[in-house]
């Protein structure tokens, strides 16, 4: 029997280097946990659990250039992906860190057919209890640092949100609506043998331009607006503003808004049911600083209204009564055939009596 305890002892020390330091174990071959077929260098079948104890011990997987390719700091309570080792970067709970031009992270998520939301990224960021918050809490934040000394000669983009209507299949397809809550930089029909009809594309939206078709398909839009603040559904508010743009105040052009129009439309539509319109071509109107509303002139007005050009009255609705409150309004009457029209003014006599006065 102790023949046979020895042989066995000899046969194991056979595949075990015995250590050449104290704390060392040397295994040539694969080690298996929970398995007597491990099918890795190392086979854990079950779980694991690292620094049970909580002390500052760090955990590394290298890669085969990037000797931090994944680091778990104990010390700092996070984990990174292509840290460097001095973490110079600024290892946060969970970071990623790309040292060439590439991606840092991509997530690429493909459904082939089943129906239904999909969602490339989701982030629900939730806060409870009663303490009070005393900075910025963010749910999603992008930042781009350029810290280099070299030029940039191409486009730069902080951030861009790209919206591709692609498929191989000819027909058409409607999109409905376009989500509440939209940030959308680009649309574009890639490679697309579709058309794509887009109903309604309003909402909390902003969308900036359309980058150029490829394929035979397009993209088909109605109701669509470029910035689209609806009003708040619910609450209490005060100072509610759809739209609020500070002065101006800093270089030399200190424009709060510019409307870049050709000059065939309206470039500024105003009232819901588009009763005011400003047209964009030269010399239409000008409202300076001092009050001053100039009509069809290019220079500034040196009179509360400056007209250049006729004024035109056609009044075909009935006249006010003359009073204090129309007091110094031309009224222009069409008469029938037959009977001259006139110009009347509302005005006052010396015994304080108003009446409207015929100038022809």
């Amino acid at each position: 029997m102790k023949k046979a305890i020895v042989l066995i002892i000899c046969i194991l020390l056979m595949g075990i280097n015995l250590p050449a330091e104290a704390g060392d174990f040397i295994v040539e071959g694969n080690v298996g946990i929970g398995t007597d077929t491990p099918g890795a260098t190392l086979d854990v079948r079950g779980s694991a659990v690292f620094n049970e104890d909580g002390g500052d011990y760090d955990f590394r997987i290298a890669g085969d250039t990037d000797p931090n390719l994944f680091v778990v700091d104990a010390g700092l309570n996070a984990l990174g992906f292509g840290q460097v080792a001095d973490y110079s970067y600024g290892l946060t709970k969970f970071t990623f860190v790309s040292r060439d031009k590439y991606n840092a992270m991509t997530l690429d998520v493909g459904q082939s057919n089943p129906a239904g939301q999909a969602n490339g990224m989701l982030f629900d960021i939730a806060r409870t209890g009663s303490a009070d918050v005393t900075n910025d809490t963010l749910g999603i934040k992008f930042r781009l640092n350029l810290m280099g000394s070299g030029n940039i000669s191409g486009q730069l983009t902080p951030f861009l949100a790209m919206t591709n209507f692609s498929s191989a299949v000819a027909g058409t397809s409607t999109v409905n609506t376009i989500e509440t809550s939209n940030f959308v930089a680009r649309w574009r029909a890639l490679n697309n043998s579709r058309t794509w009809n887009i109903n309604s594309v309003a909402s909390d939206y902003l969308s900036i331009g359309q980058d150029a078709n490829t394929g035979i398909g397009g993209i088909t839009f109605s109701d669509f607006r470029h910035f689209y603040a609806q009003d708040s559904a619910q609450g209490t508010f005060t100072q509610q503003t759809g739209l609020w743009i500070d002065k101006q105040t800093k270089g030399t052009t200190k424009y709060g808004i510019v409307l870049n129009g050709d000059g065939i439309g309206a470039d500024l539509v105003l009232g819901a049911s588009k009763e005011t319109r400003l047209y964009g071509s030269s010399g239409n109107l000008i409202v300076n600083t001092s009050g001053k509303v100039g009509i069809g002139t290019t220079t500034t007005p040196t009179e509360k209204l400056e007209v250049n050009g006729g004024v035109k009255l056609n009044t075909a609705a009935v006249k006010p009564s003359c009073n204090s409150v129309s007091r110094g309004t031309l009224w222009f009457t069409q008469s029938s055939a037959g009977v001259k029209d006139s110009l009347e003014i509302c005005a006052k006599d010396a015994s304080d009596v108003y009446e409207w006065r015929t100038l022809f």
